[in-house]
């Protein structure tokens, strides 16, 4: 959720330039030499891996990991994809450079990524580069930074949006929350990736899109603001 740290920018062979992952998660044995290895062709520009939890004691724990990581649960596919998640990836060098300007928007999921796509920069998924995200969080704490998370999200993609697309969120805003609440479900059952924690925090994940939803729709109504620089 917040973001990302470089844990590596001057190691390894020249072409990496960062590999990043949240201050809050912990690189599995081997994570440099997998994101090396799958770099090192020049096929892809970037990689990233799945997000483990740390098996919580508490259930504000879980709900943090079900709703910030459920796109990349274990078990994970190993091939090409066009999402990869900003608390678990590395780029190639030139890639960041040539888009250096655009680094210090901070959420590069939604500023950065989209371009790289649609440059043709293949991404690929390694299930070997594996993050444990250990938390912990307050509850409390959590609603206020995914809020500001979002709003700066939602900042970041306004460029690239039209005035429909603006509106039609705006609008069908009341009913995201069940969405996403849904697909979260259903990615859980999936992979059957901790059915019973799921169900036991179920009523406190249910809280968290509400948090989600309200700073997309202040950010898409009136811009980021300052919320990049609350989140911590």
């Amino acid at each position: 959720m917040t973001p990302s740290v470089v844990v590596a920018s001057i190691v390894g062979p020249p072409f990496l330039d960062s590999c990043l992952r949240e201050e809050h998660c912990v690189a599995a044995e081997g994570w440099l030499h997998e994101a090396v290895k799958a770099l090192e062709s020049g096929a892809y520009g970037a990689c990233g891996g799945p997000v483990v939890d740390d098996n919580y004691g508490r259930l504000r724990d879980w709900v943090v990991y079900f709703c910030e990581y459920n796109g990349y649960l274990p078990p994970f596919e190993d091939g090409e994809t066009a999402d990869l998640n900003g608390a678990n990836i590395a780029y190639r060098r030139q890639l960041l450079l040539r888009h250096e300007a655009r680094l210090a928007e901070g959420y590069w999921e939604a500023s950065l990524h989209p371009i790289l796509l649609a440059e043709g920069v293949r991404f690929r998924s390694v299930p070997a580069m594996r993050v444990h995200h250990c938390g912990p969080f307050g509850f409390g704490y959590y609603l206020r930074q995914r809020y500001w998370f979002s709003r700066a999200f939602a900042g970041a993609r306004l460029p690239s949006l039209s005035t429909g697309q603006r509106l039609t969120y705006l609008v069908a805003a009341p009913l995201i929350p069940v969405a996403l609440l849904a697909r979260m479900a259903g990615r859980v059952w999936r992979k059957r990736c901790r059915r019973g924690r799921f169900l036991a925090s179920a009523p406190l994940i249910s809280v968290a899109p509400l948090a989600y939803v309200a700073g997309e729709w202040i950010g898409y109504l009136a811009g980021p603001g300052d919320a990049l620089l609350k989140v911590e």
